[in-house]
């Protein structure tokens, strides 16, 4: 199994005015992602799963393992 863990820049970004006139620009901080990559045996699929803030949003499916 192959684990990959990113930072996924995280939207909307605020933008405002500070008492001074100049312009404040405020980001949520980035999203925690992590894909598994494992192989589940011959004549299985490749199979990746991605976790964003924990939770199991995607599987995806690659090439079958010869």
């Amino acid at each position: 199994m192959v684990k990959d863990s990113f930072c996924k820049p995280a939207e909307p970004q605020t933008v405002r005015t500070s008492p001074d006139g100049s312009t404040i620009v405020t980001a949520p901080p980035c999203e925690n992602v992590d894909e598994w990559t494992y192989n589940p045996g011959y004549g299985q699929f490749m199979t990746t799963l991605r976790f964003e803030f924990g939770k199991l949003v995607s599987i995806k499916y690659g090439d079958r393992v010869k």
